[in-house]
């Protein structure tokens, strides 16, 4: 994705949007995979997805699902990984950034706020440059849920 041309995001956007439920309902099997390798590429390959403009109304239609973030949010508060808690991060944040957050949505993050919250607060002690501006943001947003 990172390496493609103008002409191949369009194409790649093209079939983000027509093949959406299919594409993403595996690229999921792969993110909840037991296997730490298969488990990290697909959720690096989400977050990059995520992050490119050119895939702006498919990031938007993903950030909607409440399915998708429970499933980003269980990895995100799993300690036993924190490359992977890494990675979920960076698909959590933009669940929490959305300004049209469904209620559905509000209602997941309000329910694990708690573990979100003490997630995140470890995260911060640990290694706050990493996360940079983005990881105080979303403790503020959390908190004001």
């Amino acid at each position: 994705v990172q390496r493609s041309s103008p002409g191949e995001m369009k194409a790649v956007a093209s079939f983000l949007t027509k093949q959406f439920e299919g594409f993403f309902h595996q690229l999921g099997k792969l993110i909840c995979n037991d296997t730490y390798h298969v488990k990290r590429m697909a959720l690096k390959f989400l977050s990059e997805i995520l992050q490119r403009r050119d895939f702006f109304s498919t990031m938007v239609k993903y950030i909607g699902i409440p399915s998708n973030l429970k499933m980003v949010a269980d990895i995100l508060c799993n300690p036993e990984n924190e490359k992977n808690q890494y990675l979920a991060f960076h698909v959590f944040k933009f669940f929490v950034a959305n300004p049209r957050r469904t209620k559905q949505i509000n209602a997941i993050l309000t329910k694990r706020k708690k573990a979100i919250l003490e997630t995140l607060l470890v995260m911060k002690k640990q290694d706050e440059v990493e996360y940079g501006r983005e990881l105080p943001l979303l403790i503020e947003r959390i908190s004001e849920l």
